[in-house]
């Protein structure tokens, strides 16, 4: 899998500048996407608002 973004103008610079360290990426393909997913719900919010609840 790759980004779509690659060699497209709209791509961030912030992309091409980012450094994988192994204590966020791990040693391989999998342990950065296990991280990142916890990640994500370690920053999920506390609550969640639907449209038409507020």
């Amino acid at each position: 899998m790759r980004c779509i973004l690659f060699g497209d103008a709209r791509r961030p610079d912030l992309c091409d500048a980012f450094k994988a360290e192994r204590e966020f990426c791990g040693d391989n393909r999998e342990q950065a996407l296990l991280r990142l997913a916890q990640l994500e719900v370690q920053s999920l919010p506390d609550v969640v608002v639907l449209e038409g609840d507020a």
